[in-house]
């Protein structure tokens, strides 16, 4: 239980006590009408005067913690946004690199192959050039 919530708890328990003692009174005062004399009720009404002032006082306190606790659930709820948020930004960022990996894995094949081609076609140029040189030897030696 937090703080906010405990506090609620004893505002909320001190104003059903105020409540209940002014109404015990009430009805004392009631029951015998005749013995009550000018003074006593003149307390009683003070009394009451002081406790409709502490009610109001526990009523304010009662919604700045309503307020306190709406405030905190919000900005709880606001924190686990931006957590979920960095979360799946992460997840992005990890997916992109495997998908950069994949495509320089990819890259690197292909430049291999490339290579490979490239030597074959030399060793084939030279050989080309091998064959020609001796057909125009053949050729000379024809003439």
């Amino acid at each position: 239980m937090t703080k906010t919530r405990i506090g609620l708890v004893v505002v909320t328990a001190i104003v059903i006590g105020a409540l209940a003692g002014g109404c015990q009174e009430e009805q004392a005062s009631q029951a015998a009408p005749g013995v009550s004399d000018v003074k006593e009720n003149r307390l009683i009404g003070a009394e009451n005067v002081q406790l409709k002032g502490q009610i109001e006082t526990l009523k304010k306190q009662i919604e700045t913690l309503q307020g306190q606790i709406e405030q905190q659930e919000k900005q709880r709820q606001s924190t686990k946004f931006e957590q979920e948020k960095q979360q799946q930004i992460a997840q992005l960022e990890q997916a992109r690199q495997a998908d950069l990996k994949a495509c320089e894995d990819k890259s690197m094949e292909m430049l291999g192959a490339q290579a490979e081609n490239i030597q074959g076609l030399t060793a084939e140029v030279a050989a080309l050039k091998a064959e020609l040189e001796k057909i125009k030897e053949k050729n000379k030696a024809k003439k």
